[in-house]
């Protein structure tokens, strides 16, 4: 493990200080190599919570060693361990951007706000809690999510996947097997019985994107001749969400930045939009429902930093640059020599 700091020039010639902790993995399969498998079993009976909620809002904080953490705030659907009828819950995420400075992590539980996701829950946490938020908001539990970058099931097109387990399985068997090791039926949090939704399939038999370049290309970048050109038909007068093939879990799912500022042109029949840069090779995807014939290949991710920073009127991809920050003209990689596998 690394911890590496950089800084990003601005034309306010101001600096974006980056601290980060980085796995040498292939960006296809880091969040796999990085991560020792934890069953399914062991999962739910060691949660102290299990929910199937919904990413509302997200905020950074700091802790009292400096570190940042992103809270991550879910609307809870239901309950399948241990209902405490709140209907809100903060799962706790190490890495952010605050302010100036930056921190990332890997491996990472990523939560988007375009999913809906099953969390298994340590349960109350003191140590890493946002105390503001606490002080606000005594009754809603800030927790870590329990194995880290398994401690979440992500719900795509009626499917969850799970990390480290093949293939991917419908809400009915999901809940069917999570409950044969609780011994409780999911409910909402207001007791109510939940049943397994059945996805009714909404893609479209033909593909009506046509074309898409460069191909390949990269992700992660702001670089013009890296953005992805695609078009077609039927994408819709307004912007929506260009996803790609997810290369943290080798194309299960699929991803998008989630930020409204990587969509630079978009009408009915044209888009240009900045590559997520967790975006891996594969078919890419408008809005959820339409998917191309052919995959994009990307070559690499560059890590990007989305934010407000510096003038920015809206949060923006912005880019970092590692500077002479040992002042021999470099930076200085500190190797951790204390940690032993567990």
């Amino acid at each position: 493990m690394k911890k590496l700091i950089a800084s990003m020039p601005t034309p306010f010639n101001q600096s974006f200080f980056f601290f980060g902790l980085l796995f040498l993995c292939n960006q296809a399969v880091y969040a796999q190599c990085a991560s020792i498998p934890v069953s399914m079993q062991q999962r739910v009976e060691k949660a102290s919570h299990i929910i199937l909620g919904k990413l509302t809002a997200q905020h950074c904080y700091n802790d009292v060693d400096g570190n940042i953490y992103t809270l991550n705030i879910m609307d809870v659907k239901a309950y399948l361990k241990n209902n405490t009828g709140q209907k809100q819950v903060a799962i706790i995420t190490l890495g952010g951007v605050l302010g100036d400075k930056a921190q990332i992590t890997y491996p990472y539980l990523h939560i988007a706000p375009e999913n809906e996701y099953i969390v298994f829950l340590e349960g109350e946490n003191m140590a890493q809690a946002d105390p503001s938020f606490r002080a606000n908001h005594p009754d809603i539990m800030q927790s870590l999510p329990y194995a880290e970058t398994q401690g979440a099931l992500t719900y795509q097109f009626g499917m969850y996947h799970d990390l480290h387990v093949k293939p991917a399985q419908t809400e009915a068997a999901t809940f069917a097997a999570i409950e044969n090791w609780t011994h409780e039926p999911v409910r909402t949090p207001e007791g109510e019985l939940f049943q397994a939704r059945i996805y009714e399939n909404s893609q479209p038999e033909f593909f009506p994107i046509t074309t898409f370049s460069p191909n390949p290309t990269n992700g992660g970048t702001i670089v013009p001749g890296d953005f992805l050109n695609i078009s077609g038909s039927g994408f819709g007068a307004s912007a929506g969400t260009v996803y790609y093939s997810n290369a943290d879990d080798g194309g299960a799912t699929l991803t998008s930045s989630g930020v409204a500022t990587d969509n630079t042109a978009w009408s009915d029949m044209a888009i240009t939009n900045k590559v997520a840069f967790r975006a891996g090779t594969g078919p890419i995807n408008v809005n959820g429902t339409i998917s191309s014939g052919s995959s994009l290949t990307v070559n690499y991710g560059h890590l990007n930093i989305n934010s407000n920073f510096s003038g920015f009127g809206t949060t923006t991809r912005q880019r970092y640059s590692l500077v002479n920050k040992n002042g021999a003209g470099g930076y200085t990689f500190l190797y951790n020599t204390t940690s032993v596998p567990v």
